[in-house]
């Protein structure tokens, strides 16, 4: 059982999503927290070897369910990153797409229907993840070529867009379908793009938990 705790973990919610992280990493067993056991697995960096990751599966969706396996992983191996890989509950949007890194410069709380409430809600990240969000201009270069279909290894899945294939009201399906037709099949933007966004639950709920 190696020794050194991972300094990132890496959260899903849906169960296909789980195993398209863990088939992506090399596997070094498991890592016994006192709430949870993780998946640990090593990823290779580019100009420093490997370090590991754990890897946890929310088996329920939901910002409850969210926050408490978000409060255990920190509990348990105190990380510098926390990840939320998958859709993270994203609203169907024009801006962002399959694929997107998004690093969280502020966490809000965005009600349902309602404006955002961006007053005395949430708060700042932490100074590392404040450290990477103003050095992505910089490091652009470095990360040259990191969504090319050669290193993403993955096509993008097919889309069915029969009305049988959503659901929800009228309102949410209209603008899932838009979004998806904006993307995937007018393809106004192929490639997936890393950016600095402030984030809204369930991620917000996940990660408000980290301390500063």
């Amino acid at each position: 059982m190696p020794r050194q705790k991972p300094r990132i973990v890496v959260i899903t919610i849906r169960e296909d999503e789980n195993a398209a992280v863990v088939s992506r990493v090399s596997e070094l067993g498991f890592y016994p927290g006192k709430h949870r056991t993780y998946k640990l697995r090593s990823v290779d960096h580019r100009t420093k070897g490997s370090y590991p990751i754990a890897i946890f599966r929310a088996t329920e969706q939901g910002p409850n369910k969210a926050q408490n396996v978000a409060r255990n992983a920190i509990e348990d191996l105190d990380p510098e990153f926390i990840v939320l890989a998958g859709i993270a509950g994203g609203v169907p949007s024009k801006e962002f797409t399959l694929g997107d890194v998004v690093v969280a410069t502020r966490l809000h709380d965005f009600l349902p229907d309602a404006p955002p409430q961006l007053i005395n809600q949430g708060g700042p990240m932490t100074n590392r993840v404040q450290d990477l969000v103003t050095l992505l201009p910089a490091l652009e270069k470095d990360l040259a070529g990191w969504q090319s279909p050669e290193n993403i290894k993955t096509p993008r899945p097919a889309v069915i867009m029969a009305d049988k294939a959503f659901y929800g009201e009228d309102a949410w399906q209209k603008k899932t379908k838009e979004s998806l037709e904006f993307h995937l099949l007018q393809q106004k933007r192929a490639d997936p793009i890393v950016t600095a966004r402030a984030v809204a639950p369930p991620v917000a709920i996940s990660l408000r938990t980290l301390r500063s």
